[in-house]
This record gives C-alpha cells, sequence and structure tokens, in this order.
C-alpha cells in the first residue's frame, strides 16, 4: 500500500468518525439525523474505505453470517427514535456482509442470497426503502403488525411499479447516454465478483 493510499484510508476514517460523531447532537430528533446527507454520509464513507481495503481482508462465512444476524437483530429491535445509535452498527455489519459476498467468503449465506427470489428483491429493494416511509406514515395509526405487513406489501408493490416504469427508463437512458462518453474518454466499467 502506497503512502497515498494510506493517507486516503486515514482521511476516509477520519471522515467515517467525524460524522457519526456529527450524528449525535441530532438525537433529540430522529427526522433532523435521518434524512439529512450531512448525517446519513457515513454508509458511502464505508463503502469507499472497502474498496481500497477488500483485495487485502482476510475473511470467513462465519463473519457473514454474523453481519448478517447484527442486521435481522436491529431491524427487529430499534425504532426508528434509537437509529442514531445503530446506524453505525449497521453500516459496519452492512460492509462486513458485503465483503464477504464480493469476495466469495460468504459461505451457503451467499448461496442463499443469490437465488432467483433475493436477486429480485435485491432490485427493488431501493425502490423499496424509498417507498417505505411514506406507506409506513400513511398507516402510523394503525397496530404495529398491521403497519409493518401492509409498509412491506404496499412498498414491494410501489417498487415493482417504479422499477418497471420510472427506473427501466432510467436504466435505458443511462445506457444511451453514459456508455458512449465513457467510450470516448477510454472509460471501462469495473465488475466486481460477486459469488
Amino acid at each position: 500500500m502506497t503512502g497515498r493510499e494510506t493517507h486516503g484510508l486515514e482521511g476516509l476514517a477520519a471522515a467515517f468518525v467525524a460524522l457519526t460523531c456529527w450524528r449525535v447532537p441530532f438525537a433529540d430528533f430522529w427526522g433532523r439525523y435521518y434524512f439529512r446527507f450531512d448525517t446519513h454520509a457515513t454508509g458511502l464513507i464505508l463503502g469507499a474505505w472497502l474498496w481500497f481495503v477488500l483485495p487485502r481482508l482476510r475473511l470467513n462465512p462465519a463473519y457473514a453470517w454474523l453481519a448478517f444476524a447484527v442486521v435481522g437483530l436491529l431491524a427487529a429491535t430499534v425504532t426508528v427514535h434509537q437509529a442514531w445509535m445503530a446506524i453505525t452498527v449497521a453500516e459496519i455489519a452492512a460492509v462486513v456482509l458485503v465483503a464477504c459476498l464480493a469476495t466469495g467468503k460468504a459461505g451457503i449465506l451467499g448461496a442463499i442470497l443469490r437465488t432467483r427470489p433475493m436477486v429480485a428483491l435485491g432490485k427493488l429493494s431501493y425502490g423499496m426503502y424509498l417507498w417505505h416511509v411514506p406507506m409506513a406514515m400513511a398507516l402510523r395509526d394503525q397496530p404495529f403488525v398491521i403497519v409493518l405487513t401492509l409498509t412491506f406489501t404496499l412498498s414491494l408493490i410501489a417498487a415493482t411499479i417504479s422499477y418497471w416504469t420510472v427506473e427501466a427508463v432510467a436504466r435505458r437512458l443511462k445506457h444511451r447516454s453514459v456508455q458512449p462518453r465513457a467510450d470516448a474518454i477510454g472509460l471501462n466499467p469495473v465488475a466486481v465478483p460477486v459469488s
């Protein structure tokens, strides 16, 4: 690793710690830290850090299962009002899980996540993330089980519709406008094997 790469990693680590600490004063109201870019950019920073260190990591399937369990436990127990603490733990667990998947060290969990239903859900996951808040807010006066069930179902439906309409148009436009420019300046896409 070169000195420049080391400084980059140190800078990313410092930015992660600084932005994580920056979230703390906003803990009194979840909306102030959950929706703001400056208080929610830490996941992007960890992703950049992972890109640099991925070839050097020594991973095994136990790490993938632990990360998966941590994310599941957080999803089952943490309320949105506690998210200022849980976001950091979830981001770190997600980075470990992605690292295991990207390096082929996720074992049977990787095989499960590569099944057709999981791949389909993964393609819809960002749309579900975007749609779940308005759905949950509209249902907030209902019992928790109803909110959870209907939010998941309605978000899945809305994400499927937006995937095949709005996102399909965006994917076509991306290929039409980005690739010729990338070819013109000599950029080639880089594939990260996920197996």
